[in-house]
């Protein structure tokens, strides 16, 4: 009675405390949560991160497709968080949200069977990788997406566990809440949709189920109706007046992006295309899962195919990487370029979190091999104490492999990148002044700044959105409403800098828009100076501070390379305005040098070269900027605008030849490649046959049809081809003869 009474108290004691078995399964968050804690951003950061703090405060609209879940929990977090800054409020939520995604995986991969070690600690490292932990320190709507997906994945694992309906419907009301939040999410329920019918096909038949899990979904989507609400309030970021549903439904499926979307369901145009995107998708997973990593997880895929009882969990690693990696790829686009590559490399974060499970894999075959575990029901007492030892060695051993590989490039801790350079570019700007701020790592940073910090709330952002804010030209006669051609922004830009009597800056170097003024460096900003008035650029330069550009070490990520290029750039125009083109061009290699790969940031240094006369140096960027992408045209027509000027005739009509195959669109290489043939190189038939292309484009172009019109009464016996324009070619050559 004695032995039987001990042995009952043995087996109440692990139910008499559940808690002790919760509180020690809570490790891989509180890790996770401690490493993003200590690498946090101290402040706003580049890309997204300035517009998107700032419309979570003020419950505003953020960029398409609007984020309202992500606007919504941030907003209510950030503005009850009573420590520091906001945007360190926002930056920790990214890391809660990502410590909390880590600790829901490892509560799914022990519902799959795997122990508590490898499974926590396959969840920590698929949290430690170099693109996840990168979004866990700023402010992003990526670590979000990562729980939401980590939730489904439990709840999906959960149902094949019991088969009850109820774990289903729910998921598909999680998984509309994660559309509210980013739509690639919907690549990582595909996956897990394939996963569940293959495991249950019956699944196809029940229609009543899908019906619940529509309306679930539905359910899910509710945020989306916020945006009405938000944008009525007119807050400081209200992209895109979505104050119908018209306007709601536009901003929700990226209609103002149309094919300048970094990323876009196309039709891919080669098969080498779609293999240099699934090699990148390769290089990513090693680099962010390290080259140990990885063998963890070849080894985890073996063990998987080995064990019948674990295979179904193979599949599911299976279908979910091949939907959020593969078939995401094969249905987008990446543009061939560094920039790219850097902005799309977040949308293969959900891999991750399908490589966790054969990582837990192989991690419980080393552990097994190893002895690290001991057996269940073991009686010796230096069996369960080594075991452990182990255990903790091991992990310890695992954890600095990610930590020493990416801790560097991921330690935001001394950011200042994006602060510093908001805070120079006000600077330089008199009170009361208007800016018109270009790209993402000038704009947004600026919205915090003046919004959120109070920092020179004189200064009034004209520019928020990728078009001009509609208030500021209401009472504009003839008003165009949103700007949807350059023509209609530029009208718009010089009636408001007409009519607004304030001191106007913008970020890039830009012709005058009024013919009474200059455009001026000041500082790191461009003023327009109208004539007669004079400006001290000196006095701005000496308030500007770049904290990591002086030697405060910093990663250096995409929105930091142009910041530097930005500055760098700056400097080379003041040298080159002081007549010190050496100093220049010294300056112009370094913004080179952080604006490697970058075409933009070529096209502008060799265009700044070339107003400084550097001819030859400029042809070599801009050649560097085409090779970046053959469709970029702003550095093939400045190309071949310098060939002209320099009386190189033949290269100059072979680099408008390779502008009508970039833009086959744009009538004007068609029309610039006829006169030049017709002008500069005696070739009067060929200019006809590119006329006759240009008027095909754009048939409203009165110089070319007279200019054709007198061609062709000159020598029509010599034009081989007349019916190439077409009927309404031939009536509108008669009208400009006539």
């Amino acid at each position: 009675m004695r032995d039987k009474f001990h042995f009952r108290k043995r087996q109440s004691n692990p139910s008499a405390m559940p808690w002790r078995s919760h509180v020690l399964g809570l490790w891989p968050g509180l890790i996770a949560l401690v490493v993003f804690v200590f690498t946090l951003a101290p402040t706003v950061t580049g890309e997204d991160a300035g517009e998107l703090i700032t419309a979570a405060y003020y419950f505003g609209v953020p960029h398409p497709p609007g984020y309202p879940l992500w606007t919504i929990l941030c907003g209510i977090w950030v503005n009850l968080f009573p420590i520091g800054n906001v945007a360190w409020r926002a930056n920790l939520f990214s890391a809660i949200c990502m410590a909390a995604c880590v600790q829901v995986m490892a509560g799914a991969l022990m519902r799959m069977g795997f122990r508590r070690w490898p499974a926590g600690l396959a969840a920590t490292l698929m949290g430690l990788g170099a693109t996840v932990w990168s979004q866990s320190v700023i402010a992003e709507v990526y670590t979000l997406n990562l729980l939401i997906v980590s939730i489904m994945v439990w709840l999906t694992v959960r149902w094949l566990k019991e088969r009850t309906d109820r774990w289903l419907i729910i998921c598909a009301l999680v998984f509309g809440l994660g559309m509210s939040n980013h739509h690639t999410i919907g690549f990582a329920a595909l996956g897990l949709v394939f996963w569940a019918i293959w495991m249950v096909p019956t699944l196809i038949y029940r229609f009543d189920l899908a019906v619940r899990c529509t309306i679930a979904l539905c359910f899910g989507l509710l945020p989306y109706g916020y945006m009405l609400f938000a944008a009525r309030r007119h807050t400081p970021v209200n992209w895109g007046e979505t104050t119908t549903l018209a306007a709601v439904w536009e901003h929700v499926s990226r209609g103002q992006y149309k094919s300048d979307s970094p990323i876009e369901v196309v039709r891919k145009e080669s098969l080498a295309q779609e293999a240099s995107e699934q090699f990148y998708m390769a290089r990513w997973m090693v680099r962010d899962t390290t080259p140990f990593g990885m063998a963890v997880v070849v080894l985890g895929m073996a063990w998987l195919w080995r064990r019948r009882g674990y295979r179904k969990w193979m599949w599911l690693a299976v279908t979910s990487a091949l939907c959020t990696g593969p078939v995401f790829l094969f249905a987008t686009w990446i543009e061939p370029s560094r920039q790219s590559e850097f902005v799309c490399k977040v949308f293969l974060t959900p891999l991750a979190l399908a490589l966790a499970i054969p990582m837990a894999a192989g991690l419980s075959w080393i552990s097994a091999a190893s002895g690290m575990l001991s057996r269940r029901g073991s009686k010796r007492p230096r069996s369960v104490v080594r075991s452990r030892l182990a255990s903790v060695i091991a992990t310890m051993v695992a954890l600095a492999v990610p930590i020493v590989t990416h801790g560097r490039e991921n330690n935001m801790r001394h950011y200042w990148y994006a602060y510093d350079h908001a805070q120079s570019m006000l600077d330089c700007m008199l009170p009361n002044a208007l800016v018109f701020p270009s790209g993402d790592h000038n704009t947004f940073p600026l919205i915090y700044l003046v919004h959120v910090d109070g920092i020179r709330p004189d200064v009034r952002i004209a520019d928020k959105y990728g078009y001009i804010e509609l208030d500021l030209y209401r009472d504009m006669p003839n008003n165009p409403g949103k700007p949807r051609t350059r023509e209609q922004r530029e009208a718009i830009e010089s009636w408001i800098i007409g009519t607004s009597k304030r001191p106007v800056y913008f970020t890039t170097k830009k012709p005058s828009p009024l013919p009474d003024a200059t455009v001026v460096l000041s500082g790191v900003v461009y003023h327009l100076l109208p004539k007669g008035y004079e400006y001290d650029g000196d006095e701005a330069w000496r308030r500007i501070r770049y904290r990591n550009v002086d030697g405060m070490p910093a990663p250096i990520d995409h929105a930091a390379m142009n910041i530097v290029a930005d500055y760098y750039h700056a400097r080379g125009i003041r040298a080159t305005e002081a007549g010190d083109i050496e100093s220049a061009k010294a300056e112009f290699d370094r913004v080179l040098e952080y604006g490697w790969g970058m075409r933009e940031i070529h096209n502008n240094v060799a265009s700044a070269l070339a107003e400084a006369d550097c001819l030859d140096r400029a042809i070599g960027i801009y050649e560097d900027a085409a090779k970046m992408d053959w469709t970029y045209a702003p550095a093939r027509w400045n190309l071949a605008r310098i060939f002209k000027s320099l009386g190189k005739y033949d290269w100059a009509a072979s680099v408008f030849e390779d502008l009508t195959r970039a833009t086959p669109g744009d009538f004007r290489p068609f029309g610039e490649l006829g006169f030049l043939m017709k002008e500069r190189l005696g070739r009067p038939m060929e200019a006809v046959y590119w006329w006759y292309e240009s008027l095909r484009i754009q048939p409203d172009q009165p110089q070319i049809i007279a200019a054709l019109a007198a061609q062709l009464s000159e020598n029509q016996a010599k034009l081989t081809n007349p019916e190439q324009a077409g009927s309404h070619m031939d009536d509108a050559i008669v009208e400009g003869t006539q």
